[in-house]
């Protein structure tokens, strides 16, 4: 048997795909009826595998919570060749390849000599998902009370520029929106009474699902969520290998009383004299190895501003 093993090892974490060969007649006759290529290396002793199979086998055995020190094999689709993996190994991540021949206990128990040719291992196909993107703003002017701006970003798994490569475009999907407002409270409030509220809201959330399993990066995130068996399971799972980023704040920015008679005399004890600010800030994050940051700012000021009336003495003004 021929077999083809990869990985990041070649003891505790790798793939094997293994073949029974097909051994040219050592008595052959070559005469111009013979495709001398095909009689020589014949196709059944080909390897062409769909790298889905090992994924399957992988997800697979995950789902029978088989040991991973203990080897799992299957035989293919089409029977024709035996796959196995051992450990965790993972196709985006290959370190070594093995290629080598072992000879399975032949009824005489003899020794056996043979000649072997491995030639012209590739990579075929890509994964040519396509993708697309788009964006949506709004912005909003109610009068002079208020003012609002949002926008939407969406990227699905697959998009890029026409400029990048397949291996370039991206491999998770992006949810992103935020919103703003600049509120005048005091609109509310007596014209005459001076007081300014200026408020300022936002909130800011972003969602990042990889298109594979970040703890398992060969497998597909939908495969690895469907092997558990309850929506419950399924549900923390998917919360775990996605990233959530959300913020928000609040603040009211230099509330302040102005005057309202441009004449009347200022003193040092004025209300008006006095501003004051307040802010409020948070954020929250998680990954697939954070569980959780949460970080709260709380700020404040007062500011006392006091211009005493100018007075200006000028003893030789009068002298040239």
């Amino acid at each position: 048997h021929a077999f083809l093993r990869f990985g990041s090892d070649y003891k505790n974490n790798f793939y094997e795909i293994e073949l029974p060969l097909k051994v040219t007649n050592p008595n052959l006759v070559v005469n111009s009826n013979n495709n001398i290529a095909r009689v020589i290396w014949p196709e059944e002793n080909e390897i062409n595998l769909d790298i889905e199979e090992l994924l399957s086998l992988k997800s697979e055995r995950n789902r029978l919570n088989v040991d991973i020190s203990t080897p799992f094999s299957k035989s293919s689709k089409d029977g024709k060749y035996i796959l196995k993996i051992v450990g965790r190994p993972s196709v985006s991540s290959v370190l070594n390849f093995m290629l080598g021949i072992k000879n399975p206990l032949s009824i005489d128990r003899g020794d056996k000599s043979a000649c072997l040719w491995f030639n012209e291992l590739r990579l075929t196909d890509f994964d040519k998902t396509k993708g697309w993107a788009a964006n949506a703003n709004l912005n909003l002017k109610l009068s002079d009370f208020a003012t609002i701006s949002s926008s939407a970003r969406y990227t699905s798994v697959g998009f890029g520029s026409l400029q990048q490569r397949i291996s370039e475009r991206t491999r998770e999907e992006r949810l992103q929106y935020d919103a703003s407002a600049n509120i005048n409270l005091d609109k509310f409030l007596p014209s005459k009474s001076g007081i300014k509220l200026p408020l300022y809201l936002s909130l800011s959330k972003s969602k990042i699902t990889p298109k594979y399993d970040p703890l398992d990066k060969d497998i597909p995130l939908d495969a690895s969520i469907n092997s558990f068996d309850t929506k419950k399971e399924r549900r923390e799972y998917r919360n775990i290998t996605e990233e959530n980023i959300e913020s928000r704040s609040i603040s009211l920015n230099n509330v302040r009383k102005e005057r309202t008679k441009k004449d009347s005399r200022s003193d040092f004890w004025d209300l008006e004299n006095l501003s004051t600010s307040f802010s409020y800030n948070e954020r929250k994050s998680s990954n697939v190895t954070t569980q959780a940051i949460e970080s709260k700012n709380h700020s404040a000021n007062l500011t006392y501003n006091f211009s005493p009336k100018k007075i200006s003495i000028e003893p030789f003004k009068n002298i040239e």
